[in-house]
């Protein structure tokens, strides 16, 4: 199904975005990056591999000695996230649960009357927003508004440690999440609303491991790491550390398959098998973007097999995703880590 509806959904996504990048722009890049690599590739990214395995083992403990309550989870967006997988769920109800948080219902009113979706006069309630935006699109709205603190640092002091790290992070999982979501609904793949939740706490893991890193520097139990290093363990740790908190927060079995099998090399899990396959590309492809790492392209090529696409559907894919991240940057006010200084 994914094969032949491509090119629809970047043809109109171009159509409705002001300024978006030629197709041809990533294509060579991509093409260089999506061709296999040679068995002798060096590694991008060599660090200390002793101290690797300290601050890896540090932050596993520190996580695993101030495990996330279950209340740490917004209790909004379980909400939201329960009223979506009722089939029997109608705007009204949505809209009076949005109506129950202000800024909550504030960036839904903003949304709906921003350029990109405004398509008549302006809304003033949270009904005629929903009934603009439709019930799964404010559903993910709303719970990546509720969701948003918990990729942000906890303290001010926090973030300094790592702002651009943070940054990265919550950008990441929300253009991971909005982009799955909207392939999952244009080429009629697994449940929309079930790919956003997964590309929106698939990395979890990440941000609760920084904030164990960030913890253990400030009690001065690890000397500083390198931004290199920080990344190593990160990437090291955080799917253990996301699966825990996924069954901490009692999260549906299928966003938990999706954090515990999105970094596998051969997936096994079929209770989410469409919808971690849409995150393993949103993710990939993202990661190819803003990094320009080979790395993630095993499992983009993999996962894009599973869904039928070939190597130019994927850069068409790729370059609907950057039009999917400058959107998250303009909604969310979040610098976009792949952004080059003018």
């Amino acid at each position: 199904m994914f094969v032949g509806l491509i090119e629809r959904f970047v043809d109109g996504s171009r159509r409705r975005a002001t300024g978006s990048i030629a197709v041809d722009a990533l294509a060579p890049a991509l093409a260089e990056l999506l061709a296999e690599p040679p068995d002798d590739a060096p590694d991008a990214l060599s660090v200390d591999g002793a101290r690797l395995a300290l601050v890896a083992a540090s932050v596993r403990d520190h996580f695993f000695a101030h495990l996330p309550e279950p209340s740490s989870l917004p209790g909004f967006a379980t909400r939201v996230m329960s009223l979506v997988e009722d089939p029997d769920v109608d705007l009204f109800e949505l809209s009076q649960a949005i109506e129950q948080d202000a800024a909550i219902a504030v960036k839904v009113l903003q949304v709906a009357n921003s350029a990109f979706y405004r398509t008549g006069d302006e809304v003033h309630t949270v009904r005629a927003a929903v009934s603009r935006l439709g019930l799964f699109a404010v559903a993910n709205l709303a719970v990546s508004v509720a969701c948003r603190s918990l990729f942000d640092a906890g303290a001010r002091a926090e973030y300094d440690l790592f702002a651009p790290l943070w940054n990265r992070l919550a950008h990441h999982a929300l253009t991971c999440a909005f982009s799955a979501g909207e392939l999952a609904t244009h080429h009629r793949l697994g449940r929309p609303d079930h790919a956003f939740f997964g590309g929106l706490f698939h990395d979890i893991g990440k941000t609760l491991a920084l904030r164990s890193l960030s913890a253990l520097l400030f009690a001065r139990a690890l000397e500083p790491p390198p931004l290199p290093l920080v990344e190593a363990a990160l990437e090291q740790v955080h799917v253990e550390v996301g699966t825990i908190a996924h069954e901490r927060w009692r999260l549906p079995g299928y966003l938990t398959a999706i954090c515990r099998e999105h970094e596998a090399e051969h997936p096994a899990s079929e209770t989410a098998a469409v919808e971690l396959h849409l995150v393993r590309v949103a993710s990939g492809l993202n990661t190819v973007r803003v990094e320009s790492a080979a790395r993630a392209l095993p499992s983009v090529r993999r996962s894009a097999a599973a869904l039928g696409a070939d190597a130019e559907q994927l850069r068409k894919t790729a370059v609907t995703l950057r039009e999917v991240a400058d959107r998250v940057t303009r909604l969310f006010a979040i610098p976009d880590p792949a952004a080059r200084p003018v």
